[in-house]
């Protein structure tokens, strides 16, 4: 995939940081949407369907948090993984979003030499995880078509049986094959 075929949400409520991180990552070759608050968040996920979804925590009204609640709640939206943009260094704070499921934080403020390699590693990261998704699918697959095979098969072997006993003895026979 190409890094211009790929979208990443950037949800912040300072435009500075909008402009800034959107800026690098623009010149990095991707594709960038934005959100201002919590709300702008969820629905240009659901229409926009990002790769990765770059978050602050700390906004008004909706913050990160319930934002990372409503993703994991969310099927359409709790495979897409997030990188939390953070003023707040605090213990308490990285062990809460790191149980809703975030996959790396950035402190604010960005470090552009650390946003593209972080960016890079969570959508390797993301990628490698749905090849494997994929991949198990398909085994999956071939094992519901070899199963069905052996089930024909075993079917056919039963036949051949009856027919067999069939030919050895003309009383009991007919009755196998019933």
């Amino acid at each position: 995939m190409n890094k211009s075929d790929i979208k990443i949400l950037l949800v912040d409520d300072e435009p500075d940081i909008l402009e800034i991180v959107g800026y690098n990552l623009k010149n990095e070759g991707y594709q960038i949407f934005t959100a201002k608050n919590g709300q702008e968040a969820i629905k240009s996920a659901k229409k926009n369907i990002p790769h990765l979804i770059l978050l602050d925590i700390m906004m008004p009204e909706v913050s990160g948090f319930d934002i990372l609640e409503r993703m994991k709640q969310d099927e359409s939206l709790s495979h897409i993984p997030v990188i939390t943009l953070t003023a707040a260094t605090d213990r308490e704070t990285k062990l809460k979003v790191l149980e809703l499921g975030t996959h790396d934080f950035l402190e604010k403020p960005v470090d552009p030499s650390e946003l593209a390699p972080r960016v890079r590693n969570t959508l390797l990261m993301k990628m490698y995880q749905d090849r494997l998704a994929n991949h198990a699918n398909e085994l999956e697959g071939l094992v519901k078509a070899r199963t069905l095979e052996l089930e024909i098969s075993r079917e056919e072997v039963i036949h051949c049986l009856a027919k067999a006993a069939e030919f050895r003895d003309d009383d009991t026979g007919n009755h196998i094959i019933r």
